[in-house]
């Protein structure tokens, strides 16, 4: 079963935190994911938002995902957008 990964991303240096997307294709390739959307001008249709930029990516299934998230290439990178933005990330089943 498909399973996706959801970021809400506030950024607070944004060229820092190019030294993250700039790494990210690379190791996110190794797993097999794919981006699905990306956007910096989502529109809030209710509630408040958290977010500039909003990112959805796809994975075969959880494991696949978990790998990605999980992996030292990941854990070392995701330094860069710790240091750069708040976030919020969600992992959530497909139907």
């Amino acid at each position: 079963m498909a399973t996706y990964i959801l970021g809400e991303v506030r950024f607070s240096d944004p060229e820092l935190y190019e030294k993250y997307t700039s790494g990210f294709p690379a190791v996110f390739a190794k797993f097999g994911g794919r981006v699905l959307a990306v956007d910096d001008a989502p529109v809030t249709l209710e509630g408040k938002a958290n977010g500039e930029r909003l990112v959805l990516l796809e994975f075969s299934d959880r494991e696949a995902a978990e790998r990605f998230w999980n992996s030292p290439e990941y854990r070392e990178l995701v330094k860069y957008r710790h240091a750069a933005a708040d976030s919020r990330i969600l992992r959530f089943e497909g139907l």
